[in-house]
């Protein structure tokens, strides 16, 4: 962040670097910087199509509208190409840690690939634990101009949450692979924000050893109050591949007197799973389609909704 000065809680900002076609990197690491308690989320995308052009390189920023707006800046979104979630390519959030891609394993940007901008957008939510005027918070990136044997990108699956008051609830989601790559996943992180007991994520491959029977493989399962890190996944030797079906579940419990429903604020709820994959060689577009999928929610949308079967309950919802 180039010394922002953010005025109140709850506001998303997001400042834009130029990458370009005449150079092209691997990023290999991530190291959030931030003062303490200050920041609820950082993330960092990978972007198409240049950052808007803004006084101080700065904008307010997140999808489906801020919960709060900082007056000083103006409003768009994250990337100008679209959704900020087909490409996400870090998070960091309570308390999570740096991370660094496996050896030979690098996120493709700049050149002949498809990010030539990088954004980095902030949530804050203390300002009052600031420790001046202005903010610099952001993250540091490890990056070789070297080729990598792997590169690496990001899959990430969302559940519009909806949680009655009072209650414990299931936060269901899933999508199918739509690529014909094959694809090792290494590393996931989950996200919700205080009523998150439990989020796993598996990969469900149908009629594998029996005939119109989902097989279940589990990809991780965390206590989102955990640190949110990137942590590796629970099989290194597990592939996706065409047609296979990525499954999430966000395990709920609202003892608020309120509903709390999806939404970008703190105080609202979200149900979100990040997961690293490489593939072998030089693929700079990586996935072509979509890299995100978003399921509506509970009541609508459930696993038996979404054709699901042989689901397991308990291991899916404890850990």
């Amino acid at each position: 962040m180039p010394e922002v000065s953010p005025t109140r809680n709850e506001v998303y900002l997001c400042t834009g670097v130029d990458i370009g076609t005449d150079n092209r990197f691997w990023i290999t690491g991530f190291n959030p910087k931030m003062v303490p308690g200050t920041v609820h989320h950082m993330a960092v995308a990978g972007c198409s199509e240049r950052p808007p052009k803004t006084d101080h390189n700065v904008w307010n920023c997140g999808a489906n509208g801020n919960p709060v707006l900082e007056p000083q800046y103006p409003s768009f979104v994250t990337c100008a190409d679209g959704d900020q979630f087909t490409s996400t390519l870090f998070l960091w959030s309570k308390n999570g840690a740096p991370y660094m891609l496996p050896e030979n394993t690098g996120f493709p940007v700049g050149g002949d690939t498809k990010f030539q901008y990088l954004v980095l957008q902030v949530h804050y939510i203390n300002i009052e634990r600031l420790h001046g005027p202005v903010d610099t918070a952001g993250v540091d990136l490890t990056y070789t101009e070297v080729e990598p044997e792997k590169s690496a990108g990001m899959l990430s699956v969302h559940v519009r949450t909806n949680v009655p008051a009072l209650s414990k609830t299931y936060q269901d989601g899933g999508c199918k692979i739509g690529e014909n790559k094959i694809l090792h996943p290494f590393s996931y992180l989950v996200h919700t924000h205080a009523l998150g007991q439990v989020v796993s994520a598996w990969r469900l491959r149908r009629g594998e050893r029996f005939v119109g029977i989902d097989e279940w493989k589990l990809i991780g399962k965390k206590s989102p109050q955990s640190p949110q890190s990137f942590y590796p996944v629970a099989d290194p030797a597990m592939r996706l591949v065409l047609g296979d079906q990525m499954a999430l579940r966000c395990t709920m419990l609202n003892m608020r007197s309120t509903d709390v429903i999806q939404g970008l604020a703190s105080y609202d709820e979200m149900c979100d799973l990040y997961m690293m994959y490489w593939v072998w060689g030089n693929h700079t577009k990586l996935l072509e389609g979509n890299t995100y999928c978003t399921s509506s929610g509970p009541p609508r949308t459930t696993w038996e909704a979404l054709g699901f079967n042989n689901i397991p309950e308990t291991r899916a919802t404890t850990l």
